[in-house]
């Protein structure tokens, strides 16, 4: 049994094919993977993914937020904290404080009428001696007390229910105190935390009621936003009641009194007067601690006291209130998400359009530092939006888009954006299968190449070849999107396509869709003002549901029967048939052979006589390349053609020439008396159109010291038509090296009438066709007596090809043809038996 050879990434690739997102286009991919990625990241943020990474980059940012520090601003502080350190423990001798102790203190603190005071201290048991005393200073109007919001410490009895505040401090999942729980509420009951109710006696609305909607609290005509569940990077946040982000700074701008110097009375009076005084513990030991978002930051005290968050609280609702600060803004849920779209929609155009390892590397940083910069500004704005989401967004889409670059660079052809040959060969396969599973379901490989499309290239540039190649793509799309069984095109090789025909019921259809194809390319293309006309020869390999297939044998056997088409002549199709293998071997053979025939000597020139009509003296030959293969003479009928197709044709034409002008200059330093014999060399469309071609025949007649006006180079006429602008710029190139110029096979081809005037020719040739038919066609007797009217008219000499008999030479002569060459006076001779001939002054007639 025969294994599969597909592997798990072409299995991938194919099911996206399938999917119709490789073939959709540039935008339209981008479009889809930046949906996908947004949809896989939004989720990932939604079961909290990232949640994390985004408490550590807003601890980070928090660390940063401007803080004011000048005298002036510690001048006008509204809090201040009476803190209970470790010297302060140690000077009392006790603890807990007893109640006469801590009704002396707030007495101190009231002799220096202080606005609020708060006790952040839980006391609902009397603690030693003083408890009078402590009550008559909690039933002071000014005086906050603080309860567990779980009920389970109670405040002080004597502290009526109205100054009694929960405390606030919400601990995050990692144990971090990011956020204060303001305010909340059971049906008409409202319950005020500790630092709400120390704000609002500070503020003068003791009798104020907070307004309350939706999405947050009005306090003093100013809306505190209230967290949402998924508020800046939070995700899923157990958003109970009505909270606020804390803002934090490095250096809280609050003073400071120690406990004991409050109860001797040597506080300073300036600092308690008309402020919010705070009594709490700071000192470690009674570990009234918590972690914040800027205790990394600070080495000396990694933690901070309730005490210290309370004030910080209370600080910052009175400056919001006040309007001195900012309250946190966020974003909402689709603004989040838009946000997310955005920065994959710039990874994905970023990566896409990178040109190269080192620039790719550079435009994912830059697109990554300014997310982060952006990120960072906004927050110094007290914007808090997620960081880490869009960034990994970002990474993702980019990585996407990379790998749909790498499939593209795999399996897409980077020119016209067709399947290239490896995909080719993965929908075969399928294709393949899927046939012998219905055993019912035909399918046909069609191998497409266009004929000559190298003289293309090398007339016009391979910018216009390549601009004709991407227009040829779209024509035959668009034939083939008319069928209905999904045909899949592919460019396989250089000017070459292949055509996938699926579920194809009999052989009718698919011939059918080779005329159309061939019709489509037998459009003209508009090429420098110019039509040009392409023409194609196509190869047919049927694929039947009984058979078993490798993919590239079907191709194979395509591209077979499309060289067999091509032997046959242009714009033709052939179905392949079991014998053309043996006739490919051959030609492949040929082609290896035909490579190596230079170095190994067996290439021959062979030179024809060219007559004078008149005289009947020779004037010159006509080189003629053969090839002595060693299986015997190969006709350059035969090898020609191969070696205009694989490019040999130059090195082997330069050989030529260079072989012929040698010779010939040997002759005519044998025989003095024959310095004026001429030579005529052919060039092919593909030497014509070399950029080298008047520098080699120059270095050449450098060379070997040849006169030049002894050198006559011909060409066809359909090869000067082909490109008349740039056959006139070479050719008057030829003629200032001295050389002489001729018109082969004329009358074959297209000629305009106006554009052979432009060309600086010396000789026409009238092809071997038209001469031997002279006797028995009126018709080809009139184009002959044509031919050579109009070539004396334009001042140029006639050479009449395949003279075989003395009629033809006689009616020639009648219609006043100068030269012809042909078997009536000599075959093409090899080089000993020109010299014969030569030296013998032979004259033919």
């Amino acid at each position: 049994m025969r294994r599969s050879t597909e592997s798990p990434f072409s299995l991938l690739y194919y099911r996206l094919a399938k999917l119709s997102l490789i073939h959709l286009s540039v935008n339209q991919t981008l479009c889809v993977l930046v949906l996908l990625v947004t949809l896989f990241t939004t989720a990932g943020k939604q079961i909290g993914a990232f949640g994390f990474l985004e408490l550590a980059v807003f601890d980070r940012l928090t660390r940063t937020l401007p803080q004011k520090k000048s005298q002036e601003d510690l001048a006008q502080s509204k809090i201040v904290v009476v803190e209970i350190t470790e010297q302060d423990l140690l000077k009392q001798g006790e603890w807990p404080f007893s109640d006469l102790t801590l009704a002396k203190a707030l007495r101190e603190l009231q002799e220096h009428q202080p606005r609020m005071i708060g006790v952040d201290l839980y006391r609902n048991l009397p603690q030693g001696e003083g408890i009078e005393d402590l009550e008559r200073e909690f039933a002071k109007d000014n005086v906050m007390a603080i309860y567990d919001v779980g009920g389970r410490v109670d405040a002080p009895p004597s502290i009526p229910e109205n100054r009694q505040g929960f405390n606030d401090l919400v601990l995050d999942p990692d144990g971090v105190v990011r956020r204060h729980l303001l305010y909340t509420y059971t049906g008409e009951r409202e319950f005020y935390s500790f630092s709400l109710l120390l704000a609002l006696g500070y503020l003068g609305q003791d009798n104020l009621s907070v307004g309350r909607s939706p999405d947050g609290l009005t306090i003093a005509d100013t809306k505190f936003s209230a967290l949402r569940n998924n508020s800046g990077a939070y995700q899923n946040l157990d958003a109970a009641g009505y909270q606020i982000l804390l803002n934090q700074p490095p250096n809280m701008n609050i003073d400071r009194l120690p406990f004991s110097l409050v109860v001797e009375g040597a506080a300073p009076p300036e600092l308690i007067r008309d402020r919010v005084v705070l009594i709490g513990s700071t000192a470690p030991s009674l570990k009234d601690t918590f972690r914040t978002p800027i205790h990394k930051g600070n080495r000396i005290n990694p933690l901070f006291s309730g005490v210290e968050l309370h004030a910080q609280q209370v600080n910052q609702i009175l400056n919001i209130s006040l309007g001195e600060v900012k309250p946190f803004y966020f974003w909402t849920e689709w603004q989040e998400i838009l946000w997310i779209i955005g920065w994959s929609a710039v990874g994905a155009v970023a990566i896409r359009t990178a040109k190269n390892l080192r620039s790719l590397i550079l435009i994912e940083l830059a697109a990554g530092g300014l997310l982060i910069l952006v990120t960072e500004l906004l927050f110094q704005q007290y914007i808090w939006i997620p960081m880490i989401s869009p960034l990994f967004g970002l990474g993702l889409c980019s990585v996407l888009v990379l790998a749909h670059k790498l499939i593209d660079t795999s399996f897409v052809d980077p020119l016209t954006h067709l399947p290239n040959r490896q995909q080719f060969f993965l929908h075969l396969r399928f294709a393949i299968k899927h046939s012998n599973q219905s055993r019912q379901s035909r399918f046909a490989v069609l191998f497409l190449g266009i004929d000559r499309f190298n003289i293309i290239n090398d007339s016009f540039g391979y910018a216009v070849g390549d601009k004709i190649l991407t227009g040829l793509a779209q024509r035959i799309k668009t034939v083939l999107n008319d069928i209905e069984t999904t045909p899949l095109l592919a460019r396989v090789g250089g000017d070459e396509f292949a055509i996938l025909l699926p579920h194809m019921q009999n052989s009718d259809e698919i011939q059918v869709q080779a005329d159309q194809l061939q019709a489509i390319v037998q459009k003209p293309f508009l090429i420098e003002g110019k039509e040009l006309i392409l023409s194609c020869c196509i190869g047919i390999a049927l694929g039947q549901p009984s058979e078993t297939y490798e993919p590239e044998q079907l191709l194979r056997n395509a591209h077979t029967a499309m060289y067999r088409a091509k032997m046959l002549g242009r714009s033709s199709y052939e179905v392949f048939a079991a014998g053309m293998k043996n006739q490919m071997t051959e030609r492949l053979k040929m082609e290896t052979d035909l490579r190596y025939a230079l170095t190994r000597d067996e290439m021959e020139l062979y030179y024809q006589p060219l007559i004078d009509l008149k005289q009947g003296t020779l004037i010159g030959f006509e080189a003629l390349i053969r090839w002595n293969h060693p299986s015997g003479i190969i006709s350059p009928y035969n090898f020609i053609p191969v070696a205009e197709e694989t490019g040999f044709i130059i090195p082997l034409g330069k050989w030529i020439i260079q072989t012929a002008c040698r010779q010939m200059q040997t002759w005519h330093e044998l025989f003095p008396e024959h310095s004026n014999l001429g030579l005529s060399i052919n060039l092919s469309g593909r030497q014509f159109s070399h950029p080298d071609l008047v520098q080699d025949i120059r270095s050449t007649l450098d060379e070997t010291q040849l006169s030049s006006d002894c050198l006559k180079m011909e060409v066809t006429e359909s090869i000067a038509m082909q490109n008349v602008e740039k056959s006139i710029d070479l050719l008057l190139e030829l003629k200032e090296l001295g050389l002489q110029l001729s018109i082969d096979d004329f009358g074959t081809g297209y000629s305009s009438l106006s554009y052979l005037c432009q060309f600086p020719i010396d000789t026409l040739k009238v092809d071997r066709s038209f001469v031997v038919q002279m006797q028995e066609s009126d018709a080809d007797y009139a184009i002959v007596q044509t031919i050579v009217t109009l070539s004396h008219a334009l001042g140029m000499t006639i050479v009449a090809e395949g003279i075989e008999t003395a009629e033809q030479r006689d009616i020639l002569k009648g219609l006043d043809c100068e030269f012809g060459q042909g078997y009536l006076f000599a075959k093409p001779l090899r080089v000993f038996e020109a010299e014969a001939l030569i030296e013998s002054n032979q004259a033919f007639f």
